[in-house]
């Protein structure tokens, strides 16, 4: 079902990691225009697969990312959960100007990991609250 909240709206995802695919999938049920980057072929990425268009740019490489967000008039930058790629969003979003919400959640047992509240609020994964010990469904 369309909402069509995202109408008109391009939506870059950084990476093929645990729910991009979704993540793609959710953006186009509410008619964005999505493109997922990262340097892994097609047929390993189901990210890209889900895609409208496949960037062959590393998520590493944010002046690159940045001249296409520039070019490709691209309203948001997003990732599925990857720590890297988070950061990597988060660095993107702020120097192109653009929102980025997250919180950072420590005492996890690992080195440091990052939820997009934003994204949670929106999709309501209840898979969350067994990734992140303590983390209540909003």
């Amino acid at each position: 079902m369309n909402s069509g909240k995202f109408i008109e709206k391009k939506l870059l995802v950084l990476g093929s990691n645990i729910y991009a695919p979704e993540i793609v999938d959710y953006a186009h049920e509410n008619g964005a225009y999505v493109f997922v980057a990262d340097y892994y072929p097609p047929e390993k990425s189901a990210a890209k697969r889900h895609a409208d268009e496949a960037v062959d740019i590393s998520t590493a490489d944010i002046d690159a990312l940045k001249s296409f967000c520039l070019s490709h008039k691209i309203d948001g930058v997003f990732s599925g959960i990857s720590e890297f790629n988070i950061l990597s969003a988060m660095q993107l979003s702020k120097e192109l100007g653009h929102a980025f919400t997250a919180i950072k959640v420590n005492g996890t047992g690992l080195k440091e990991k990052i939820i997009s509240v934003n994204f949670v609020r929106h999709i309501k994964f209840p898979a969350l609250k067994n990734i992140i010990p303590g983390l209540r469904q909003i």
